[in-house]
């Protein structure tokens, strides 16, 4: 393992919420998404805490958009959406609640310093909220992470230190896939916002 990557496996520690100390398992990252099937496409939860969730896919021969070259890194927004999904699963689980559907309104910026997501990548897409209100709409800063040599280490516990900044390293073993801010909506009553839209 190389230093950065070392660097970036010692920022894991005992998580806050008790997903990585023992006190009760990592839920399935299935159940908290809306999405169901072959449409589910990231792999596994890694941690959460009041405003972040990391979350693992992994790149395989069979995986959705695969091409020639891998996955194209343009399919990171839907990573990240999927990642913003799952962190609202999670709170609206720990509030009682059912998770419920939410959307992608759009990104300000998305910059990628890949083309593609190759096959065997390890990746770890880290949303972190900016913004919330009480309408529904949020906004979140998203990475993703080239894990794919220290997940082992990785698979210990919660990213202590904030990883958004430390796009600005000089290693560039620290930086970002790809980093964008994205702006969602989660409407209180689902259902009466959909009809509004088709009448």
């Amino acid at each position: 393992m190389q230093p950065a990557q070392k660097q970036l496996a010692s920022l894991l520690i005992s998580s806050t919420d008790g997903v990585a100390s023992g006190r009760f398992a990592p839920p399935n990252i299935q159940s908290l998404l809306p999405h169901s099937g072959v449409m589910v496409l990231l792999d596994r939860f890694v941690f959460a805490d009041e405003e972040r969730l990391c979350a693992e896919v992994v790149i395989r021969a069979d995986s959705l958009f695969m091409g020639t070259d891998g996955v194209g890194s343009w399919v990171g927004v839907e990573y990240m959406a999927q990642a913003i999904a799952a962190f609202a699963g999670y709170k609206a689980r720990i509030d009682g609640n059912p998770v419920k559907v939410g959307f992608l309104l759009g990104t300000r910026r998305y910059e990628a310093s890949c083309g593609f997501f190759p096959l065997g990548a390890v990746l770890h897409i880290l949303v972190k909220r900016l913004m919330q209100a009480d309408n529904g709409l949020g906004s979140f800063e998203c990475a993703i992470y080239d894990a794919t040599d220290s997940v082992d280490e990785m698979k210990r516990g919660e990213v202590a230190g904030t990883l958004f900044d430390l796009a600005g390293e000089a290693d560039n073993n620290m930086r970002p896939l790809v980093r964008a801010t994205i702006t969602v909506f989660q409407p209180h009553d689902v259902t009466g916002f959909l009809e509004g839209m088709v009448e």
